[in-house]
């Protein structure tokens, strides 16, 4: 195993890179609070042909 501590920390971002289309959204109400998973949606994005 490569001890080098760059190679290290680009394996770690490899394996846990996050998603840019989903997102946590901070939610209240009645007096509790949260987060939950929101993401983007385009609905021309997916199956649509130019």
């Amino acid at each position: 195993m490569n001890n080098n501590p760059n190679v290290q920390i680009n394996i770690f971002h490899s394996l846990f890179q996050g998603r840019e289309d989903v997102f946590a959204v901070r939610w209240e109400k009645s007096g509790k609070s949260g987060y939950m998973p929101a993401y983007r949606y385009d609905p021309y994005y997916y199956g649509y042909i130019k």
